[in-house]
């Protein structure tokens, strides 16, 4: 049982895949509140995970400490997912132009992530 290290990224890749340059920071906000509001789901079910495989008498030790490692994560997840966005829903949402150029930025149409 061992877990693998993967390949390192290259950073011309890593560039590419990281540029936010076309999204608004509305935008941006929404998909960091949906990424973590995933991440509380992950955690959530790892924790029951490490339940089920540590129920023998010398791994509980190490079952309670890493749900309560887990919870925390959990709870920050979930705490930053909120606060992401509630700070994209403050955001002004420009409108385009009323000659209909496209000068203007118009509000995304994704909705926030309902943490769980």
């Amino acid at each position: 049982f061992g877990v693998q290290r993967p390949e390192p990224v290259p950073y011309d890749t890593y560039r590419a895949v990281t540029d936010t340059g076309g999204l608004s920071a509305t935008q941006l906000l929404m998909l960091c509140a949906e990424a973590l509001a995933m991440s509380k789901r992950v955690y959530s079910q790892l924790g029951q995970a490490v339940d089920q495989v540590t129920k023998e008498p010398l791994l509980a030790a190490l079952s309670e400490q890493a749900r309560g490692s887990l919870a925390v994560l959990e709870r920050v997840a979930a705490g930053n997912a909120i606060a992401a966005a509630l700070v994209a829903r403050a955001l002004p949402h420009p409108q385009p132009p009323a000659d209909g150029g496209a000068a203007g930025e118009t509000a995304p149409a994704a909705q926030p992530a309902k943490p769980a």
